[in-house]
């Protein structure tokens, strides 16, 4: 149940970029981290106000961009290398959708969220590793 959050400031985003990036970040998830689809939830927060993000104090040009991505995922569920792979991989998605380099440095933070601290449809990750333990 990965939930990702990925603020931008930019030109505004064509459709396509939008789609390339919703579609695209799922992807990595499934394929990198082995996460669930159908599970996986992209927001995508969007700004042109370069003004709105510096870089040593320095506000971005208006040719620029920069993107920060935030991804929670359960804890103890992937490995250091998967997590160092998806972050690559995700650098790369964002950089080749742009068309360039990112303006300033392009942090993507994985928080690896205790299973007992979060959850969907009213249940904890915690209750549904519990539920999905076979029983002896």
């Amino acid at each position: 149940m990965p939930l990702l959050t990925l603020d931008i400031c930019s030109a505004p985003l064509t459709q396509d970029q939008r789609n390339q990036l919703q579609r695209g970040l799922t992807q990595l998830m499934a394929s990198r981290l082995g996460k669930v689809a159908h599970l996986t939830v992209v927001q995508l927060r969007e700004s042109s106000d370069r003004s709105l993000w510096s870089v040593d104090g320095k506000p971005l040009a208006n040719d620029e961009w920069g993107a920060s991505l935030h991804v929670a995922i359960t804890e103890g569920t992937n490995t250091l290398p998967q997590h160092s792979d998806f972050l690559a991989a995700a650098h790369e998605l964002l950089q080749t959708t742009m068309g360039r380099p990112p303006s300033a440095p392009l942090y993507i933070l994985l928080n690896n969220v205790p299973a007992a601290h979060w959850g969907y449809g009213g249940r904890t990750q915690a209750s549904r590793q519990v539920a999905a333990e076979p029983s002896h």
